[in-house]
């Protein structure tokens, strides 16, 4: 036992500074977990809101469009969503049907064959067919496909230009600005509408049977679209949206008119979405669909242009027209 004092008393210097060391790796090792813990949740977050603004996109183009959601009536059932594309049903009469015309319900969950009887004796068909004529929808656009119009033409087309950051791009005068209703603004066959005050502008069509033309510029107030003064804008990009980072090309590889002259270097991010059915230019064979996404940076701002729908030659070729008609 004194043997022990007598060791620990010669070498108490020794263990006091070997427990502050300890003690300081103990508190290193702990800061780092905890960075690496908030790195993560950081990139998770980013990662989440860019996957829901774009989901948001998406929805509300397509909801107020008619691309992949439509809404289907059934008897007692008023209005239902429904997978079908372009698809907007008007609800069927919720009242009793008149049996003895020798109509019943089918097994479907409610619906009924084409003759469907009203209570006026006349059919579902002949119904629909009469509100189609009449117009009853205000905001759907007539069936016309892209090449039927000027839509491809580039001399034809009016400007746009966004009063909060100044930029301006072209776009097909067939389009809206803002939306539209046969009451006010006649709807055309495509619209610009802006949201979030200017941050965010989207662009979208109806044409028969098109994809396309989709666009999305936004600009927010949000850290990731702001550009520190001692960062480039290419390793921004990858750190603050890793949903692009796998695909980003090694340099800039675009670059976008300036409002002042001259041009601003940028990046365009090609993404591929899937391989669909074959499109109109693409020979009855299998075309890749893919998606842009551009990033240019104005002032320490970054602006991202989302787009969207591209499956063949003519698509590409619209949104290079498009990209070549921009300014920042």
């Amino acid at each position: 036992m004194l043997r022990l004092e007598i060791f620990f008393s010669k070498n108490k210097v020794f263990f006091f500074a070997a427990l502050t060391v300890l003690f300081f790796i103990a508190v290193i090792l702990t800061g780092w977990l905890f960075y690496l813990k908030y790195q993560k949740n950081e990139t998770n977050r980013i990662q989440l809101e860019e996957e829901i603004s774009l989901l948001k996109e998406k929805l509300n183009s397509q909801s107020k469009e008619g691309y992949g959601i439509g809404i289907e009536g059934g008897v007692g059932s008023g209005l239902q969503p429904t997978d079908s594309p372009n698809s907007i049903s008007v609800p069927m009469n919720t009242q009793p049907i008149n049996m003895n015309n020798g109509m019943s319900p089918a097994s479907n969950g409610g619906s009924f064959g084409p003759s469907e009887p009203t209570m006026d004796g006349s059919s579902a068909s002949q119904a629909s067919a009469t509100a189609t004529e009449a117009g009853s929808s205000p905001t759907e656009s007539p069936k016309t496909k892209i090449e039927e119009t000027n839509a491809l033409k580039v001399e034809t087309w009016k400007t746009y230009e966004n009063k909060k950051y100044k930029y301006s791009f072209k776009y097909p005068s067939e389009f809206n600005i803002g939306e539209c209703s046969t009451e006010t603004e006649p709807c055309k066959l495509g619209k610009i509408v802006e949201s979030d005050g200017g941050n965010t502008v989207d662009m979208s069509s109806s044409f028969d049977g098109q994809t396309w033309p989709r666009i999305t510029l936004t600009h927010l107030e949000s850290e990731e679209y702001n550009l520190p003064a001692d960062k480039k804008l290419i390793d921004w990009v990858k750190e603050k949206f890793p949903a692009v980072a796998t695909e980003m090309p090694k340099s800039y590889n675009i670059n976008i008119k300036s409002k002042n002259g001259g041009s601003e270097k940028g990046l365009k991010v090609k993404i591929k979405d899937s391989v669909g059915s074959p499109s109109p230019d693409s020979n009855n064979t299998e075309q890749e669909n893919y998606h842009y996404e551009v990033f240019v940076e104005k002032g320490s701002k970054i602006f991202k242009i989302n787009l969207q729908g591209i499956n063949g030659q003519t698509a590409k070729d619209f949104y290079d027209d498009w990209l070549d008609e921009i300014k920042i």
